[in-house]
């Protein structure tokens, strides 16, 4: 699987909405590779310094949902504290029953000129979200309200 095969942007899936595909060899990039695609839809992530440093820490019953979460929380950090992100690294773990999420993410304050802001995200819906896995691949589908 090459790089490029990776993120795909679906379209006609809705009007009002962006919907991405993600593949990875692993949950780990499945989720970084669906942040990645996340910050693609709202700017140019190659522009995105690292200049601050954020962690998270989630945990659910269901792999799916915490992926869900995890990308609502990105959008959080663009709307409370105006904070674009470029670089993800993601550790899942499950015990108890649970999945615990630990990543760090690092980015920059939003600048138009810089990042080249194309929409605001705001929000991931449930709407057709969908992660699992395939002939040895994850696959996550994504549609974002903007």
């Amino acid at each position: 699987m090459t790089k490029n095969d990776k993120i795909k942007f679906l379209d006609n899936i809705a009007i009002a909405d962006t919907a991405f595909q993600i593949k990875g060899n692993s949950i780990k990039e499945v989720f970084e590779n669906a942040a990645k695609a996340l910050t693609m839809s709202m700017a140019s992530p190659d522009c995105i310094e690292d200049k601050v440093k954020v962690n998270i820490t989630l945990q659910n019953k269901k792999l799916d949902i915490l992926l869900f979460d995890f990308l609502n929380e990105i959008i959080f950090y663009k709307d409370s504290d105006n904070l674009l992100f470029g670089k993800y690294n993601v550790g899942i773990e499950k015990s108890n029953g649970m999945f615990e999420l630990k990543a760090k993410l690092e980015g920059e304050k939003a600048d138009s000129k810089k990042h080249k802001i194309t929409t605001d995200v705001k929000a991931v819906t449930l709407h057709m979200f969908k992660l699992g896995k395939k002939n040895g691949v994850f696959e996550a589908r994504v549609v974002v309200d903007i």
